[in-house]
């Protein structure tokens, strides 16, 4: 039987695209039940956390995916976010850092003048005012490379371990898991499903 976990990741997307942020929390919750050590999913589970400002919680997932992945630029800056949404500057400086630094080394402009612009409104103490309520804010933007990342290596793998199946049974297989992931769905509010 194949592994369902991917779906609940991929469903944690989509619903957090929606903005099903309950719904995506749930997925991500399902997924890291089955994948413990998956970094991306605590940075997934963190940033909708962060966007619905529930700060301590996201703080912890971004804790969790550091030590998965110390290298983790884009969980330094949304750690960042999160301590500066709670007030404590000085942890917020220390992530913008490291997230500037990693991003310098690996060659992301964008997040390289996101992480100095932080810093610079840090510094000059309008970070909270720009930040804070922004729905639309950078983190939605680090959300989706990451994921579109992972959803990609995710496929990739996918069609390795199967690389032995029939086209027939890798159908039968997809619409199984499809009709898994439907059973298990729950209507969206509103929709009278």
């Amino acid at each position: 039987k194949p592994d369902f976990a991917e779906a609940y990741y991929n469903r944690g997307i989509v619903k957090s695209d929606s903005d099903d942020h309950s719904g995506a929390i749930a997925d991500y919750d399902r997924f890291i039940e089955l994948n413990p050590n998956d970094s991306e999913a605590y940075f997934n589970r963190g940033t909708v956390k962060l966007l619905l400002r529930d700060n301590s919680v996201a703080i912890a997932d971004f804790d969790r995916a550091l030590e998965l992945k110390p290298d983790f630029a884009e969980a330094y800056y949304n750690r960042g976010q999160a301590y500066a949404s709670v007030g404590d500057k000085e942890k917020a400086r220390l992530d913008f850092l490291k997230a500037r630094e990693l991003a310098e080394q690996s060659g992301t402009d964008q997040l390289l003048d996101l992480s100095d612009k932080a810093l610079s409104e840090l510094d000059n103490g309008r970070y909270l005012a720009r930040t804070v309520g922004k729905k639309a804010d950078l983190s939605r933007f680090v959300e989706r490379v990451v994921r579109r990342a992972f959803f990609w290596e995710s496929v990739e793998e996918i069609w390795e371990r199967n690389k032995d199946l029939s086209a027939t049974e890798a159908q039968a297989l997809a619409d199984e898991a499809v009709a898994e992931v439907r059973a298990n769905r729950e209507p969206a509010i509103g929709t009278g499903s």
